[in-house]
């Protein structure tokens, strides 16, 4: 039987209590030989909205950052507003998760869920 490689997945919704927007972001790690890909720098990109003001729609980017040992994950929404200025938010949160173990000869799942929980975000 060939080797099947572990991997982390984690999925979650955002929404921006300022502005009432929500958006999904969703990160995988995968482990192969044993050791887990290196993902220290990367931001995966979320599900792509727009926020209307007045008639106007602006594209909202939002990505994700995880440090998956530690359970902290960082949340970056930005959009340009008239007249070009760029507006860039990032909340930073550690989540307390409860996991539940299912093994079998061929498959073992830690299934985790963390309560909702609210992020201030700071100005960038």
């Amino acid at each position: 039987m060939a080797t099947v490689p572990n991997s982390t997945q984690l999925a979650f919704e955002v929404i921006n209590n300022a502005n009432g927007v929500s958006t999904g972001c969703s990160a995988q790690n995968v482990e192969v030989g044993g050791r887990w890909g290196d993902d220290s720098r990367y931001w995966y990109k979320c599900v792509g909205r727009s926020l209307e003001v007045d008639g106007n729609e602006y594209p909202l980017s939002t990505s994700l950052h995880v440090i998956w040992d530690e359970w902290k994950l960082s949340v970056n929404q930005s959009w340009e507003c008239d007249g070009g200025i760029h507006v860039k938010h990032i909340a930073t949160a550690t989540l307390a998760p409860s996991c539940q173990e299912t093994k079998s000869a061929f498959q073992y799942i830690n299934n985790c869920e963390a309560p909702d929980l609210e992020a201030p975000a700071t100005v960038q």
